[in-house]
């Protein structure tokens, strides 16, 4: 069996995936925003915050 290699970007792939589901694309969205505006976590905060 020979598998087609479609050399599709990785956001054309997700784009398929939630093209379906405006909820999902929504909380994208939204996440993209927070993050533009820094409301995120670096690893190190996060390893710290646990205690690791």
């Amino acid at each position: 069996m020979k598998i087609k290699n479609d050399k599709k970007s990785y956001g054309k792939v997700i784009g398929n995936l939630i093209e379906d589901s405006p909820e999902i694309k929504k909380q994208i969205l939204q996440a993209e925003k927070e993050f533009k505006e820094g409301k995120f976590y670096t690893h190190e905060q996060v390893k710290k915050e646990l205690g690791l």
